[in-house]
């Protein structure tokens, strides 16, 4: 399980925040490694004459990973809110935005032309709240993206359709698509170790 660690001390002058995160089995570590940065801040504000966080108030609070917040409700932290990943860690990852109506992937290479097709529909369906994307419009977000594929789009998605990761009664009835659970795990799963770099 993952932690949020937040480190405050309040000076007369100013306040030092600073947050991490790290798996409950090395929480100690993560919160020394917190504190000798707080040190090192501290010699150099002696240094420059000020007082010494020593004598300012601290506190120091964990909380699990799965409780976070995030700080807007934009097509970014739904997405980091419904994969329960810190906003600005998803943010400064730069795999996507949404402008508009429309999603699109910034870097292409970090996705199989697959895995770029169920993270756009992803993105439509929790990011812009449509509960489903029409044919073309997914497929324009996927052109839009540079997606290198050797398959044609239609086949990409037949194939996706086939593996169980959209829904085919949806798509065969109204030319929509929809993420079936299935897709939906697996495309938490992409999102999450592409932000962590794997």
């Amino acid at each position: 399980m993952k932690v949020n660690i937040e480190l405050k001390v309040d000076l007369p002058i100013f306040k030092l925040t600073l947050t991490s995160e790290a798996e409950a089995s090395s929480l100690g570590e993560a919160i020394e490694s917190m504190l000798e940065q707080v040190e090192k801040v501290d010699k150099r504000i002696k240094k420059l004459g000020g007082a010494s966080i020593k004598a300012a108030e601290t506190t120091l609070s964990t909380t699990p990973a799965s409780s976070i917040t995030t700080s807007s409700d934009d097509p970014i932290s739904r997405v980091a809110r419904r994969l329960e990943i810190d906003e600005s860690q998803l943010r400064n990852s730069d795999l996507f935005g949404i402008k508009g109506d429309s999603p699109q992937i910034f870097k292409a290479g970090r996705f199989s032309s697959g895995d770029a097709l169920l993270v756009l529909a992803f993105l439509f369906e929790v990011g812009l709240g449509n509960p489903a994307t029409p044919f073309e419009k997914l497929k324009e977000a996927f052109q839009a993206s540079h997606i290198k594929a050797k398959s044609p789009f239609i086949a990409i998605l037949s194939n996706k359709i086939r593996d169980g990761h959209i829904d085919k009664n949806r798509y065969n009835a109204q030319n929509e698509i929809v993420l079936a659970p299935k897709g939906e795990k697996q495309v938490s799963k992409i999102i999450l170790d592409a932000v962590k770099g794997k």
